[in-house]
């Protein structure tokens, strides 16, 4: 997923409440770069500076990425 801070995260819990504020694993910067230590937010509470939401959904393979081995 992206979010709206353009950063790319897998989903990892979501909220019936709010689908679009789950709690995630960001997997990298804004512009796409691959973190070296990915962090989980959780968007239903995060603070300021944080995402805030899920902004569109994104092929992970277009990134390099393999989802299922941040779970």
């Amino acid at each position: 997923m992206r979010l709206d801070t353009g950063e790319i995260a897998v989903v990892l819990k979501s909220y019936a409440p709010d689908p679009y504020r789950p709690r995630v694993k960001v997997l990298t910067r804004p512009g796409g770069e691959k973190l070296e230590h990915p962090y989980d937010v959780s968007l239903w509470d995060a603070r300021e500076g944080q995402p805030q939401s899920v902004q569109a959904p994104v092929d992970a393979a277009a990134y390099g990425l393999e989802p299922l081995s941040y779970l």
